[in-house]
């Protein structure tokens, strides 16, 4: 790469020299055409002004002679033209009749000219009659002295403009070998760095000099940024199967040794020992369906059936359906919610999936069921277009770091637990079936003086979406 961006650039910048150069010495060339055209036309009318009429009786070769010596002119001649535009005497070598201005020269005027690498210019000169037909030229014509000067090329100058372009290649391949090197090393570094973090090695990042083009550190800083989250990932993930494998293991270990102390004999109450083995048998249940909710929410294998629901009912039922769980856990169970008896509230109807919403609403209350010391308290609220359903807790509270990650599957929180309630990954799932609904959830500071934690469902109104 970094060969082709140098072979780019020198290509650019040769391109640019030689169209410069052919350019500057076309402009050169009609410069000097120009220039010895205007000298010509004034040597020739001080000619034609100031030379005896003594010169055009000798013969052409003495003329010229003459001429050349003080002028330098290669040619002189004297030409007549008529009033039809005909020409008569010798034109100068090289010069032919289509080059010459005609219509200028039927009204009697000076006028110049070039050929090629000639210029020329003719001046009207009075001559006798015997001069003129001497001369062999028709009386009745406009006579004209016609010179001719032969123009050098620029192509001397043009060795200079050839060195020029040459120091300014050298110049350029300098600056194209810097600069193709400060584009390329970059891209080369985050090239090998993305193949070692493919390869496995998170720990792998991209130098960023204090040098760099913007572009070029924000790339590598995306790329860093990546290997670290990443990383975070994995290790994430790594505590997330240990205590995923830990949670799978307490309950079996349990399963298996009072199943065994049954089978044995050994159990001193077999009834007590099955109860055990039932509710650890349903808490193993639990964990593997919250897997297999995750992994359908994953896969966007879940259906939903959104329709106009009465959030406050559903809300209510999903509640009460866990007050065996928190009256076994010694709290207190706060519900304020209006509309759950009776005909709905219109201010209650949300957009919503109700079995989905249910389980929302369930895995709220039973994580608050997890870090409550005294009360798990459950709200609806109206506000405008959105409909707010509230769980709260007085426990230990959350971190202001923790806040942003508490939704996050593999993230444990640096509060502990009161007691062990469900499987770990209810607010994992909430997030998820909350998006899936169009609905959001988050964390807000606690309205108690206990402090604690405040989750915030956030569902849209069914008036809102329908007009």
């Amino acid at each position: 790469m970094r060969r082709r961006l140098t072979i780019a650039i020198l290509s650019v910048v040769a391109g640019t020299l030689l169209v410069a150069t052919v350019g500057a010495l076309v402009l050169v060339h009609r410069a000097a055409i120009g220039t010895s055209r205007q000298e010509l036309l004034s040597e020739t009318i001080a000619i034609g002004e100031h030379a005896p009429p003594a010169l055009f009786k000798s013969g052409r070769v003495g003329l010229v002679h003459f001429v050349e010596r003080a002028a330098g002119i290669r040619a002189v001649d004297l030409v007549a033209v008529g009033p039809d535009g005909a020409l008569a005497g010798r034109l100068p070598p090289g010069i032919s009749a289509r080059d010459l201005p005609i219509s200028t020269l039927v009204d009697g005027y000076p006028a110049s000219g070039s050929a090629g690498s000639l210029v020329f210019a003719a001046v009207p000169v009075t001559l006798s009659k015997v001069e003129a037909t001497r001369q062999k030229l028709p009386p009745a014509y406009q006579d004209y002295l016609l010179t001719e000067r032969s123009v050098r090329s620029p192509g001397g100058g043009a060795v200079y403009f050839v060195a020029i372009a040459g120091g300014a290649l050298a110049i350029a391949a300098i600056v194209a070998a810097f600069l193709s090197k400060r584009f390329t090393r970059p891209l080369v570094d985050a090239v090998e760095t993305t193949k070692q973090i493919a390869a496995g090695d998170l720990e792998a990042k991209v130098p960023v000099a204090t040098g760099d083009l913007p572009e070029v550190a924000s790339l590598a800083t995306a790329i860093n940024t990546m290997s670290e989250s990443l990383s975070r990932a994995r290790s994430m993930e790594r505590q997330f199967l240990l205590s995923v494998s830990h949670d799978l293991r307490t309950p079996l270990t349990s399963i298996r040794g009072y199943a065994e102390a049954i089978s044995d004999g050994t159990a001193p109450d077999p009834t007590a020992a099955a109860a055990i083995i039932s509710s650890e048998a349903r808490r193993l249940d639990r964990l593997v369906n919250d897997l297999l909710e995750l992994a359908r929410l994953d896969a966007r294998r879940f259906s939903l059936d959104m329709q106009r629901v009465n959030c406050a009912r559903i809300v209510a039922d999903a509640t009460e359906a866990l007050r065996p769980l928190v009256d076994a856990a010694g709290l207190d169970l706060v519900v304020s919610i209006e509309g759950a008896q009776g005909p709905p509230d219109p201010l209650s109807w949300v957009s919503a999936d109700p079995d989905r919403l249910g389980q929302v609403v369930a895995n709220l209350v039973e994580n608050a069921i997890k870090f409550a010391t005294t009360r798990v308290g459950v709200s609806v609220v109206h506000g405008g277009d959105v409909v707010d359903v509230i769980v709260e807790d007085d426990g230990p509270g959350i971190a202001s770091e923790d806040v942003p990650r508490v939704f996050e599957r593999h993230y444990t929180a640096r509060r502990s637990p009161q007691r062990l309630v469900g499987s770990g990954l209810g607010l994992a799932i909430v997030a998820e079936l909350a998006h899936a609904m169009g609905a959001a959830v988050e964390v807000e500071p606690s309205s108690t003086l206990q402090g604690g934690a405040r989750m915030v469902l956030r569902l849209n109104r069914w008036q809102s979406l329908s007009g």
